[in-house]
């Protein structure tokens, strides 16, 4: 268990690993920029956007990332799994927030029924109202 945030890990070398990310020392440096890690991953893979370097291929698209952990990100994106469902038309999404960053389309749709009614109408009880 970390003794800083009382996270739990059933593999020691997790809790090893977890427990670099409360420290401030950051002891791995860039040489191009000097921008500095935690961790020796996390430097070679900030080195990799220096070189243009991106190893990890996606192989139903042939999308290039230079983390690993960035096509495991992406690779969701061609799954059918939908957890997060429109509650106003029903489209399902990958993730959270695009689902959210969706239904500011649908806030939109609403305002501009709201101004046209205000148009036609000249009520701006209509306004309160429907808000």
């Amino acid at each position: 268990m970390c003794s800083y945030c009382k996270k739990g890990f059933k593999i020691y070398s997790s809790l090893v690993h977890h427990s670099k990310s409360h420290s401030a020392e950051h002891p791995f440096e860039c040489t191009d920029c000097g921008k500095k890690y935690k961790q020796s991953p996390n430097l070679t893979a900030h080195l990799r956007a220096h070189t243009g370097d991106r190893p990890f291929k996606c192989d139903q698209c042939g999308k290039s990332f230079n983390r690993s952990s960035s096509l495991r990100v992406h690779s969701k994106t061609h799954s059918d799994e939908r957890k997060h469902t429109c509650r106003k038309c029903g489209k399902g999404f990958t993730w959270m927030h695009s689902l959210r960053a969706h239904l500011v389309v649908h806030e939109k749709e609403e305002l501009k029924e709201v101004r046209i009614v205000l148009l036609i109408t000249g009520d701006l009880h209509e306004l309160s109202f429907r808000l």
